[in-house]
């Protein structure tokens, strides 16, 4: 069994009850995916598509993930996944061995991270030392806004 992070993949219909919290500093250079044992020894992957993404798409999923025979996990390079800042949502979908029926497996999961590209907005400026506040209200709005979107 990996010994690094381990997530499931599930049904659709269980997504919103299984999203991940994920900070990018956790993320090493891999992470697990456990399939559903009954899936896992009947069926293959054949395609990933991370869904509602604005990114190309992966056209060789193979290089980022290793599966050893009918194991029932996947060990998928972070490469793979989008770091950006929110929600992101991930469809394996898995041939069987002898029917050719085909099943979709998700992963989810919602990415942080501790220091964001933006700076953050304070609706209160009750927090603010009395030297930045003057400093605050003398500027126009234009400047008032202006670097902290």
């Amino acid at each position: 069994m990996p010994s690094d992070i381990i997530y499931d993949l599930h049904s659709y219909t269980s997504t919103t009850e299984n999203v991940k919290l994920i900070n990018v500093r956790q993320l090493g250079y891999s992470i697990w995916l456990r399939i559903p044992e009954d899936i896992a020894s009947q069926y293959v992957l054949f395609t990933v598509e991370e869904l509602l993404s604005k990114r190309e798409e992966v056209q060789n999923f193979s290089y980022f993930i290793e599966r050893e025979n009918l194991r029932p996990w996947l060990k998928v390079r972070t490469d793979l996944l989008n770091k950006e800042e929110g929600f992101h949502s991930y469809k394996f979908s898995f041939v069987h061995i002898k029917k050719h029926d085909i099943i979709s497996l998700y992963f989810t999961y919602n990415m942080q991270n501790d220091n964001p590209s933006k700076s953050y907005l304070f609706k209160n400026r009750k927090n603010l030392n009395p030297e930045v506040e003057r400093e605050f209200l003398n500027m126009d709005d234009g400047q008032r806004w202006e670097g902290r979107l």
